[in-house]
């Protein structure tokens, strides 16, 4: 909510957050194509991707899973969680 606040308040979006997920690890930021992406490594702190390289349109198309270890990614506002393991 504070990106999307940010950005009608400035008209963009910011260019870094510092942010935790639900287990203390840090969540990743990445703006590409006019939207962001929050990436949480989950509760085993290991990325399954290299979302930093990914297109948005790779993201949306990955398998998803419900592990608890599995990253948590939001493109916007969208949650979307995947399993790359």
């Amino acid at each position: 909510m504070q990106i999307e606040a940010e950005k009608r308040v400035t008209g963009s979006l910011p260019s870094s957050i510092h942010c935790s997920d639900h287990w203390g690890g840090p969540v990743a930021y990445f703006v590409r194509d006019g939207t962001y992406l929050l990436l949480s490594a989950g509760s085993d702190e290991q990325t399954e991707a290299d979302y930093g390289s990914l297109q948005l349109s790779e993201i949306a198309a990955a398998s998803t899973c419900l592990s608890r270890g599995a990253d948590t990614v939001f493109v916007g506002q969208h949650p979307v969680r995947f399993c790359f393991k």
